[in-house]
């Protein structure tokens, strides 16, 4: 069977998505290549090397997040020639009907989705959905499949510091992840920072972010002054070298689509302090793998995505790490279950098979013809408002141009 992967081809979440999809799919013997879409990037793409052996296809167009060039993608399919192809946190539904039309079967990976594009997935022959947050927005559709995210835990396996019998008094290393959050701060740094500021004791917090120091918030950068006990990451990382070092993994992360480095920092052997909101809470089991932080509010996102972000409050998250202060064995006891919990429910060479096992036992979905018409209809409207061409941009302004010439000429008639 072949399998194309339209996606982000970087080093990000999106991508490390694609990466696992790959790697399950050539293990079940399938022929995969990759569409690498996304320009907004370019200077992160992985390419092909020995630890990536599959052909990639870099797109040239710029026009948006997930757009792609029309031509360039029909000729990847005809020479591919792919009998699926799986669609990555894909906004724009022009690559999904090109490649409807072309005759390939078509899945998703859900992740995005707003209230009004929901029903547009019917246009998928598969929905691939990896925490049970979105299996209940698409569970009323037969071909939402709920397959529990995993780790590859060779990849992920506990270090020197995770594997040793630390005495008692060793003091606690806590680790966080910013990824390539910013100003735009999803991930809560800036509430893991503040937190961290208000509980005193031996212990030492790792920062990691892919932003050079001088790129930090300045709310960041003022609780390193302030305490000394934080130590900054900066540049390229390999996940597992980052949570090898620590003990704790400190993830008040405000949203997710499934929120990697959780269950890969659990697979190391670390504890887990997060968000009591899905999917974070989804991987994390209160007293026994790590710890709940209450959400205080939940506030809309500017671009109308499903779901809310949930904000923890500093205080209460203060209140969640004194006890690992206190008592950092609890951390190391809870971090050796997490390994147990992520071996027994979590293997990805195990729960990754579901993947290329759908796949060839699904058929194309058959749509009424005039609920299909509909739907193409919609999707290209949520085209032109979300993710506009050039072209949509020019017929934007000419329609307004229009529309205020007509007003004038009619307040000139009055």
């Amino acid at each position: 069977m072949k399998v194309g992967l339209v996606t982000t081809w970087a080093e990000c979440g999106a991508g490390h998505v694609s990466l696992a999809y790959a790697r399950a799919l050539e293990q079940a013997g399938c022929q995969v290549s990759i569409y690498a879409r996304g320009q907004y990037l370019p200077e992160l793409r992985w390419g092909s090397s020995a630890l990536r052996p599959w052909p990639v296809e870099s797109d040239r167009s710029v026009a948006g997040l997930s757009l792609v060039d029309p031509r360039q993608f029909g000729r990847w399919l005809l020479s591919f020639s792919p009998d699926w192809v799986i669609f990555n946190e894909q906004r724009a539904w022009a690559p999904v009907l090109q490649a409807r039309a072309a005759g390939v079967a078509c899945a998703a990976y859900v992740d995005y989705y707003r209230a009004d594009t929901v029903p547009l997935f019917q246009l998928y022959d598969l929905l691939f959905c990896h925490t049970q947050r979105h299996h209940g927005v698409f569970a009323a559709d037969p071909r939402a499949l709920f397959i529990p995210w995993g780790v590859d835990l060779h990849a992920f396996s506990p270090g020197p510091r995770q594997m040793a019998d630390l005495p008692a008094s060793e003091p606690l290393v806590i680790v966080h992840s910013a990824g390539m959050a910013g100003p735009n701060d999803r991930k809560g740094t800036d509430l893991a920072l503040q937190a961290f500021v208000a509980t005193p004791g031996p212990a030492r917090l790792l920062v990691h972010s892919q932003l050079a120091l001088e790129h930090w918030p300045h709310s960041w950068r003022l609780c390193l002054e302030q305490d000394s006990r934080i130590q900054p990451l900066t540049g390229p990382c390999q996940p597992v070298d980052l949570y090898r070092q620590g003990d704790l993994y400190l993830y008040p992360s405000r949203l997710e689509g499934i929120g990697l480095t959780l269950p890969e920092a659990l697979a190391t052997g670390l504890a887990a302090i997060t968000t009591a909101a899905p999917p974070m809470s989804e991987f994390v089991h209160p007293a026994e793998t790590g710890t709940w932080v209450p959400v205080r509010d939940y506030r809309a996102r500017f671009d109308g995505y499903y779901w809310p972000e949930a904000w923890v409050d500093p205080a209460h998250l203060a209140d969640a790490l004194r006890p690992y202060l206190a008592d950092p064995a609890l951390a190391r006891r809870q971090g050796r279950l997490a390994r147990q919990r992520m071996e027994q429910q979590r293997d990805w060479s195990v729960v990754g098979q579901a993947i290329p096992q759908a796949l060839a036992g699904t058929p194309r979905r058959v749509l009424d013809p005039d609920h299909c018409r509909a739907l193409k209809r919609d999707a290209r409207h949520q085209d032109r408002r979300h993710e506009p061409r050039v072209r949509d941009l020019l017929r934007e302004s000419l329609a307004t141009a229009w529309r205020q010439g007509r007003r004038v000429v009619a307040r000139g008639r009055h």
